[in-house]
């Protein structure tokens, strides 16, 4: 039985919500919230996992709350949807008020500055990455990552794409388009109904995961709360849980070894915690997102995959998340960068593949790579 939930989108209220994806489930928790009589309403990034459309009803529904006297805490890291629906503006950084600000009386800059503690130009004003020069001769000339025609799951149909070591291949389109999806078949979480993946020109069938980590591939998932880390567990264990058979001998792990490589990560990623016992669920979510890169890093990939890396952290950690890309890029390493945020995408990638319905509709490289060229593909599929 198909009804509307109160923020506008349609969904059969018979079946499980576990049933429907992120986004859907956000919707229905906002309008679980809006149903009451509470006088004030908290956002806590309530748009993380809504499309334009989706956040645009959203808005709508705000505004209608506040012509009805009701207060809306909005909590967010997207710096124009604050600009957009808030009134004013409270930053807090490190667990202490920094100041309250009005929104007519400020500036993007000025609002980074207060979030980062330091100077917003040299964070706001990163560099777009040059494109790498091609391979010299003699060295190999395949990727050491291949699609082909990859069909699987329930939304992707025909995806080909490939990267290179010491490349940024960037992933764009809308929701839906199958981003996550192909991220799933090449690192073997679901296995291809047709199609065909090659790792440094040999053909794999990756029946697993496992199979995908012995072949060099890593992948940091979007959803970090709910499959990319190991919340109760402490910063050690998250970071070297993929690293265990390596740091073990019949069985027994040696600590010694296990706290340097962990130590070494935490001072590599610039990682936030009190100590390595800390459980990971007690950092902010950058640190998180760092800790769940460290976890990989320890194994040194060939390739890796990453979903939304900066999704639900401030602003000050995306730009150390970015600079963990371009380094990983930088030390040989083929790197997939799914994102929604097509500023990210032109800012880090070297070629740019767009998906829409479960295809690639195009790719673009060098100059071409503008967020009016990525949103003319999404947009005309060609």
């Amino acid at each position: 039985m198909l009804q509307t939930v109160g923020v506008g989108h349609e969904v059969d209220v018979t079946q499980k919500l576990a049933r429907y994806g992120a986004s859907i489930q956000q919707m229905v928790a906002i309008a679980r919230a809006i149903s009451t009589d509470a006088r004030v309403i908290i956002m806590d990034e309530s748009t993380s996992s809504l499309n334009e459309r989706e956040v645009k009803k959203l808005f709508e529904v705000v505004r209608r709350l506040k012509q009805r006297g009701i207060a809306v805490i909005f909590i967010s890291h997207r710096l124009d949807e604050l600009f957009e629906i808030c009134d004013r503006m409270t930053v807090l950084r490190d667990g202490r008020l920094v100041g309250e600000y009005s929104v007519a009386n400020l500036s993007k800059l000025s609002l980074v500055s207060a979030m980062i503690g330091r100077d917003a130009g040299a964070v706001m004003g990163t560099r777009k990455r040059p494109s790498r020069a091609p391979a010299a001769p003699g060295e190999p000339a395949e990727p050491v990552l291949e699609a082909r025609q990859l069909k699987g799951g329930s939304k992707v149909s025909a995806v080909s794409l490939a990267v290179k070591g010491g490349e940024v291949l960037g992933v764009a389109g809308l929701l839906g388009s199958g981003r996550t999806e192909t991220a799933q078949l090449l690192f073997g979480d679901v296995v291809p109904e047709s199609g065909a993946i090659f790792v440094n020109g040999q053909a794999r069938h990756f029946r697993g995961p496992g199979d995908a980590i012995r072949a060099g591939v890593a992948f940091c998932t979007e959803d970090r709360k709910q499959s990319g880390i190991f919340p109760h567990m402490s910063v050690l264990d998250n970071i070297t849980m993929v690293l265990l058979p390596e740091l073990s001998q019949r069985g027994i792990v040696d600590r010694v070894k296990q706290r340097e490589v962990a130590a070494s990560c935490v001072a590599q990623l610039g990682i936030k915690t009190a100590d390595l016992n800390q459980p990971i669920q007690n950092l902010s979510g950058g640190n998180q997102q760092k800790v769940q890169l460290a976890r990989w890093l320890c194994k040194i990939p060939a390739l890796m995959i990453l979903d939304e890396p900066t999704r639900g952290i401030d602003v000050g950690a995306k730009s150390e998340i970015a600079a963990v890309v371009a380094g990983l890029a930088d030390g040989g390493i083929g790197v997939i960068l799914i994102s929604s945020e097509l500023e990210e995408l032109t800012q880090l990638s070297d070629r740019v593949v767009v998906l829409r319905d479960g295809r690639d509709v195009g790719e673009l490289s060098g100059t071409d790579i503008t967020e009016r060229r990525i949103t003319e593909l999404i947009a005309q599929g060609g």
